[in-house]
């Protein structure tokens, strides 16, 4: 007889990412760490440099301790740190600031499409010009902490362009880039808008069994696991339904063929006696 289709399930659910097995001895050991007891608490998908052992983490997730207090990250081709305020790891969301308040300046060069990451704000194209001389006052706020004597920096929004009948002389376009906001004096330089979201592997950190050290934040993951788990519930209960319901059936068929059969040979024994 075929092996019954629940123990198959029941098989296939203990083996399943939904069920994380124990780490295997060559999975490195990565236990949540912190920069300071004041600092965000760091685990995966993040990995601490020169503290948490290779292997910890997902590539592009990089933070490191400065002067043993402070949490930062870096990004490709932005070689100053930025500070990790905070991470939430139910929203997949990283709060940074800039150590130098010139959060435009991270703006200017910061490529996300190299990352991981993406801007937890919607975002707009903006340009950002280099003009030799002001432009009238009250046309656009200047960068205060891009600009020098010689040089002043405005983010207009490609939209607004148009206001320019002809793009001054004295001006010109450094780069357009995709961000939260232009510039405002009346933001807080530092930090404004250096919120931050990843998006979560869902099946690949259970098959990786983060799971098991209760290390996956997500809430779409946790939806997930309850979800995988109830499904497989369902489908054991209903399996074992149909299985006794089969087993049922098969008895039932199996004492109508006795009873055939002894109805049979009472009716033959019969029909000998008359006969003698």
């Amino acid at each position: 007889m075929k092996a019954p289709i629940f123990l198959l399930l029941f098989h296939f659910s203990i083996s399943s990412p939904f069920f994380p097995t124990s780490h295997s001895s060559s999975q490195p050991t990565c236990p949540p760490l912190k920069c300071s007891p004041q600092s965000p608490e760091i685990h995966t998908p993040f990995h601490l440099t020169a503290h948490h052992p290779p292997g910890c983490g997902k590539p592009g997730f990089t933070l490191s301790c400065k002067h043993n207090t402070t949490t930062t990250i870096t990004f490709p081709h932005h070689h100053l740190d930025l500070v990790v305020k905070s991470i939430s790891y139910d929203e997949n969301r990283i709060d940074l600031s800039d150590p130098r308040r010139c959060v435009h300046g991270v703006f200017l060069d910061l490529d996300l499409s190299l990352t991981p990451f993406q801007y937890a704000y919607a975002v707009k194209e903006f340009d950002y010009l280099n003009c030799s001389a002001r432009l009238p006052t009250g046309s656009f706020d200047e960068v205060a902490c891009l600009s020098g004597k010689e040089h002043h920096v405005y983010t207009v929004e490609a939209g607004e362009r148009s206001s320019f009948e002809v793009l001054p002389e004295f001006c010109r376009v450094v780069k357009s880039v995709k961000i939260p906001f232009g510039y405002s004096p009346y933001l807080a330089d530092d930090e404004f808008g250096l919120g931050l979201t990843w998006e979560t592997e869902c099946g690949e950190e259970m098959s990786k069994g983060f799971l098991a050290n209760n290390l996956v934040g997500s809430a779409l993951c946790d939806k997930l696991l309850k979800l995988g788990l109830c499904l497989v519930a369902v489908a054991l209960l209903l399996s074992l339904k149909m299985y006794h319901t089969n087993r049922g059936e098969e008895m039932l068929v199996n004492e109508r063929s006795h009873l055939f059969f002894l109805v049979e040979s009472l009716k033959g024994r019969g029909d000998e006696e008359s006969s003698a």
